[in-house]
């Protein structure tokens, strides 16, 4: 039975609320701001932007803003310090806003365990939020999958002790299949490659890019961030330039009087009759990634790993001092 997720986002922030509606100033001369906690936010438009502004600047900040009472090997175990952090986790443009035009605001104070218990609880919030988009919602369902399954970390079941599948239990509580929670889970990753702003664009609905565009995107497993809409095709489409065959040992090379027929005909061969393949091994091995890219005119968003193949005519190869003249 779906669940609704505002009793979810309600049942926890009362567990975790400790002190409501504070105004100690030194809490609030003192909040964090955690780029991995700000990214979960669902990015406003401009006109919003400003109609909050508007809003607050005449009424004040109605809304306390919710920070994570912590401490810095909490948030990073590898910290030499261990101060008391205060951590912004809900309210970022609003506290924005305050700061930048001097309009006092409440904090709620809450407490959680561990990092990644905040981030899904914000990440609950968000799907709590009215007038999302289908992509926004598919975001952050995935979002909420990738991180039940980092905290869980037991082979696709729950810690709970219940058996039950990450994605079945996700689907339950969000009315839908579980093929649709793993299609939502690679549609977050292939998000998350996005830059900041291309992301932005992309969940307000400001760039067209097909949702299974994006999915595929995720899989393609992209380490850094993807800038404009006509790079993606990059990483989604076929490689022209790159030919993935199953590694052979190769065959010896026996030595007769038949072979002077061969090389005979080699000299009449056309361009790619007789290739010779350079392998994406050879290319990492030895640092040579950009120059070939550059010698072949292949894009620079180009991945070549170790799998990757490329090849060269015979007439070309002595360029490179493959082989000698013809």
């Amino acid at each position: 039975m779906k669940k609704n997720i505002q009793d979810i986002i309600q049942a926890k922030a009362k567990a975790s609320l400790t002190n409501t509606l504070l105004n100690d100033e030194g809490i609030k001369k003192n909040i964090v701001i955690l780029p991995i906690l700000k990214d979960l936010i669902r990015p406003l438009e401009n006109d919003e932007i400003e109609q909050l502004k508007a809003n607050i600047l005449a009424n004040g900040c109605q809304d306390s803003l919710k920070i994570w009472q912590t401490t810095q090997k909490i948030i990073n175990p590898d910290s030499t310090t261990n101060e008391e952090q205060f951590v912004l986790i809900d309210g970022h443009n609003r506290y924005k806003i305050c700061s930048e035009n001097n309009v006092s605001f409440a904090v709620s104070i809450m407490k959680f365990q561990s990092l990644d218990d905040v981030i899904s609880w914000m990440i609950d919030l968000q799907l709590g939020r009215r007038n999302m988009s289908p992509n926004e919602i598919a975001y952050y369902r995935g979002l909420k999958y990738n991180q039940e399954k980092k905290i869980e970390k037991t082979d696709n079941f729950s810690s709970t002790g219940t058996s039950i599948k990450t994605s079945q239990k996700l689907a339950e509580q969000y009315g839908i299949n579980e093929k649709t929670i793993r299609r939502d889970a690679e549609f977050a990753k292939g998000i998350e490659s996005l830059s900041p702003e291309l992301k932005r664009d992309f969940l307000n609905g400001n760039v067209k890019v097909a949702k299974k565009d994006i999915e595929v995107l995720g899989k393609a497993g992209v380490k850094e961030k993807i800038e404009t809409v006509e790079a993606i095709t990059t990483y989604i489409a076929p490689k022209k330039d790159v030919k993935v065959t199953k590694i052979v040992k190769p065959l010896p090379l026996i030595i007769t009087d038949k072979a002077e027929k061969i090389r005979e005909k080699i000299k009449n061969a056309n361009d790619f009759d007789i290739t010779i393949k350079i392998s994406g091994r050879f290319l990492i091995s030895n640092d040579l990634v950009d120059i070939w890219k550059d010698l072949r005119g292949i894009s620079k968003e180009t991945h070549i790993g170790e799998s990757f193949e490329d090849s060269i005519s015979l007439y070309q190869a002595p360029f490179l001092g493959l082989v000698k003249e013809l």
